[in-house]
């Protein structure tokens, strides 16, 4: 979606400075619409069944998964990352959703292994995902 301001920003490579994207300013009054409309969404979103959100984000996963590739390099240029770097964040990105139906405490240890020997903390979930 354009912008209604018209202005746009550079997106630069932070590794090489390189301009590789542009990207509409949003006026203020299209960031407090996208504010509303996101939380009339959520209520929405919170009224699906459990099953239906959980569809959905593992729909999510699938199309991730297939364009993995892809955002491992975006996270290369936008970000600077190494590749490995950003390959496991996408993969980090990809295993949240799925996590969320794991059963057992030494499930969710193993799939978050990486993040809890990073942070030593335990991710927390305000909203539902809707995965059984």
């Amino acid at each position: 979606m354009d912008a209604k301001s018209g202005e746009r920003i550079e997106v630069e490579n932070p590794a090489n400075g390189e301009v590789f994207a542009t990207l509409g300013v949003s006026t203020k009054e299209e960031v407090l619409y996208a504010l509303e409309t996101s939380e009339k969404a959520q209520q929405q979103w919170k009224a699906l069944p459990a099953i239906t959100r959980g569809r959905y984000l593992m729909a999510i996963v699938d199309k991730l998964q297939e364009e993995r590739n892809h955002f491992a390099k975006l996270l290369v240029k936008e970000q600077g990352k190494t590749l490995a770097e950003a390959y496991g964040e996408v993969d980090d990105t990809m295993r949240y959703p799925s996590v969320t139906r794991l059963k057992q405490p030494e499930d969710w240890k193993a799939a978050f292994s990486r993040l809890i020997y990073q942070t030593n903390t335990w991710p927390f979930i305000k909203f539902p995902m809707g995965l059984p």
